[in-house]
């Protein structure tokens, strides 16, 4: 097995460099500018993200669905076309994948950004001994980005008595074998959101970071992510030829395996909560939020 994808297996994560020219970079870099203006001009128009929400303060890290009619803008797309980029990927996967998601990730303005400790999509306690994943997370940094905190090998095993405590209290202390992960401009983080991990970065910390997530074709847990606009008529004719063609095996397996009410019922509480969530550090006295 190769470095990247026995990284990916043992620890939960890797780190790749020089897979992003700098002009892919610099293309990139301001497509996401302008999405950053045009969320925060209308916040509500968008799935946005939040560090805080209230009638006299609003602030910002990130949004959903950059491909959605309304955010797209051609070097979202355009960035599957990267060869090498898709080639690692297929590699650490072990074959073809569908689509899942893309998103946005940047600096809040006023509230410091803080995730508690967590694994993703509700799945408290799975995990695989020899790594396998059902899914990846492409991180995409268009600067400097050390919001990753992460347990590795965390993804192999369940979780110790002193992670299972964080994730009881949705945590934000420090824990045993930690790793603040550092990426610079460029670099492509990989990773497996079952690794129990958390995120964080101050007001003041310039953060750009483009967020996909996909899943092997035929992978029978997760998915279910072909969002409505990617079922509207003429909308995968506008995309690139590899995300078009990663949308439309989403859509085909989906069809082929409908969720159980019991499962949807989940998933849209899941989802509701983390529409609501405000990803900062409850002060003295108020609540913990909903985790995402």
């Amino acid at each position: 097995m190769r470095t990247h994808p026995r990284r990916f297996a043992e620890d939960g994560y890797t780190v790749v460099s020089g897979l992003i020219g700098q002009e892919e970079l610099a293309d990139l870099s301001r497509a996401l500018e302008e999405t950053v203006r045009r969320v925060n001009r209308d916040p509500e128009a968008y799935l946005t993200r939040y560090t805080v929400k209230s009638d006299s303060v609003v602030d910002t890290w990130g949004v959903n669905d950059l491909l959605s009619p309304a955010l797209h803008d051609p070097a979202y797309d355009r960035l599957f076309e990267n060869k090498a980029l898709m080639d690692l990927v297929e590699e650490v996967m072990g074959g073809p994948l569908r689509f899942w998601a893309e998103h946005a990730l940047w600096s809040p303005e006023l509230v410091d950004y803080d995730l508690n400790w967590h694994r993703d999509f509700g799945d408290d306690d799975r995990h695989d001994p020899e790594g396998r994943s059902t899914h990846v997370y492409i991180n995409i940094c268009l600067a400097d980005d050390e919001c990753f905190h992460v347990i590795p090998g965390s993804n192999r095993r369940p979780l110790t008595e002193p992670e299972l405590v964080q994730q009881r209290t949705m945590g934000f202390d420090p824990l045993p074998g930690e790793v603040v992960v550092r990426c610079r401009p460029g670099d492509v983080l990989l990773m497996n959101g079952h690794a129990f991990h958390r995120g964080a970065c101050p007001v003041g910390v310039f953060r750009r970071t483009l967020h996909i997530a996909l899943q092997p074709v035929d992978e029978p847990v997760g998915g279910h992510g072909s969002w409505k606009f990617m079922r509207e008529e003429g909308f995968l004719d506008t995309m690139a030829p590899t995300v078009r063609e990663l949308m439309r095996r989403a859509i085909e397996w989906e069809d082929a395996n409908p969720l159980p009410l019991h499962e949807s019922m989940r998933r849209m509480r899941i989802s509701k909560r983390h529409q609501l969530h405000q990803a900062r550090r409850p002060t003295a006295g108020s609540p913990a939020d909903a985790d995402v």
